[in-house]
């Protein structure tokens, strides 16, 4: 059986630099999500992006540096030595940006960098938690992401809707702001059939009832009068 994951590289056969990236999933759907976004001017590493335009999409190839049917931490633990490898090389350039081997997992996007996004008028998804507990965020193609991690798309986007809780143990990243401001405050609602309830915990009780969180926040401020009929008693003016 091909074994479909472990580290692969784009290189550039002009130069000789070399993007070091790894996948537990499939080197096929990492190839294919990589030559999209660098077709489309979207990669997030800008240095291989701009290589990508200064010497032409031929110019480039993409190929498995080391297969293994490991875990994820063994292949991140093992996309590491490889970027070790090719940043400390005197003769070979490494376009990888950060030095230590983590994906895009728990990366903080600046507020320029979003910035640019909404103006590419783009919708920039706040992130999911997996079943592991793994922080994903500031996703900008989600259909990419669900096929890089084997999830159905209507699925993660009711999730990320906060129509539904979870899908396949991959929950929705709210918005910290709005956790901290919400966390411990007494807060009382009323259902749609005008049973009252009260809660400490906002973030809870919205997935508890399968409410979108950024709505009720908007209702709990007073600006709107409810979400799915559920209304909120003295609104923050």
């Amino acid at each position: 059986m091909t074994i479909k994951t472990g580290v692969y590289a784009i290189r550039n056969k002009i130069t000789g630099a070399v993007y070091i990236g790894s996948t537990s999933h499939n080197f096929r759907i990492r190839f294919k999500t990589h030559r999209k976004l660098l077709r489309r001017n979207r990669h997030d590493n800008i240095y291989l992006q701009r290589a990508w335009n200064k010497y032409g999409e031929e110019s480039f190839e993409f190929f498995i540096v080391e297969s293994m049917a490991a875990s994820p931490d063994i292949i991140v633990k093992a996309e590491q030595r490889w970027i070790d490898y090719y940043r400390q090389s005197t003769e070979i350039d490494c376009y990888n940006l950060r030095p230590e081997a983590s994906s895009s997992k728990g990366i903080k996007r600046s507020l320029e960098w979003i910035g640019k996004l909404i103006a590419r008028n783009k919708k920039l998804f706040p992130g999911f938690i997996g079943p592991d507990g793994q922080e994903y965020r500031n996703i900008v193609n989600l259909k990419d992401f669900c096929r890089d991690h084997g999830l159905n798309y209507g699925d993660m986007h009711e999730v990320s809707s906060g129509n539904r809780r979870h899908h396949k143990g991959w929950r929705r990243i709210d918005n910290p702001q709005q956790i901290i401001q919400y966390r411990g405050q007494l807060r009382r609602f009323t259902a749609p059939d005008g049973q009252v309830f009260q809660t400490t915990d906002f973030v809870a009780f919205c997935q508890d009832h399968g409410l979108d969180h950024s709505a009720m926040v908007e209702v709990a401020k007073g600006r709107r009068n409810h979400h799915k009929g559920w209304k909120v008693e003295n609104p923050d003016l």
